[in-house]
C-alpha cells in the first residue's frame, strides 16, 4: 500500500487530492481505498452500475485527480476525458487504456504514511441523485473513524478460533 502511495506521488498527486475508486469489489478495490486514506488522499467510491454522465459529472464535482478504473471504465473515460479538466491519471486494473496501472504504482518506492488531522476531509460520499444530480457529503478523518469504530461496536463478534491441540507437560 505505501508503495501505490508511492507510485501516485510521483504521478503528481498530493495530499488532500481527489481518488476516486470506479471498480467492482475485489481486493484491487480494498488495496487502493486503503492506499487513498494512507496517502491523505480523499477517497470517493462509484458504483459501476452508474451512467456514464452521473460519473462524469461526479468526478467534475470533486475535482477528481486519480481514477481507479476496470477496464470497461476505462474505455468509457478514454472517451470524455477532455471534459474532466482536474483528472490527472487513470489508473487501470485489470487492462484498459491508462496512464498507469496498478501493477506499475505497486512497483514504485514506498511513501511514509500521510498524518492527516481528525478535522481533514477523508471521504466524499455521493448522493443517489435521486431528485436531481449526486451530492457530495465530505467526511472527516474523525468522521470516519467514529464510523468503523459504531461498526465494531454494533457488528456481532467473529466466532472464535478454537485450537485441536493441547498443551502437554
Amino acid at each position: 500500500m505505501h508503495r501505490i502511495v508511492g507510485g501516485l506521488t510521483e504521478l503528481g498527486l498530493r495530499r488532500g487530492d481527489r481518488g476516486v475508486l470506479l471498480l467492482a469489489n475485489g481486493p484491487e478495490f480494498f488495496e487502493a481505498e486503503h492506499a487513498l486514506f494512507v496517502g491523505g488522499f480523499v477517497r470517493t467510491a462509484l458504483s459501476v452500475r452508474l451512467h456514464l454522465r452521473e460519473v462524469v459529472h461526479i468526478l467534475t464535482d470533486c475535482a477528481a485527480s486519480v481514477v481507479f478504473a476496470g477496464p470497461d471504465w476505462a474505455e468509457r473515460l478514454a472517451g470524455v476525458r477532455a471534459q474532466l479538466p482536474a483528472l490527472r491519471s487513470v489508473v487501470t486494473v485489470g487492462g484498459g487504456p491508462g496512464d498507469t496501472t496498478l501493477a506499475a504504482l505497486r512497483a514504485a518506492d514506498p511513501v511514509p504514511p500521510a498524518r492527516p488531522g481528525a478535522g481533514d476531509p477523508a471521504a466524499i460520499l455521493y448522493t443517489s441523485g435521486t431528485t436531481g444530480l449526486p451530492k457530495g457529503a465530505t467526511l472527516s478523518h474523525a468522521n470516519w473513524v467514529a464510523m468503523v469504530r459504531n461498526e465494531l461496536v454494533e457488528l456481532p463478534r467473529p466466532p472464535t478460533a478454537t485450537s485441536s491441540c493441547t498443551s502437554r507437560r
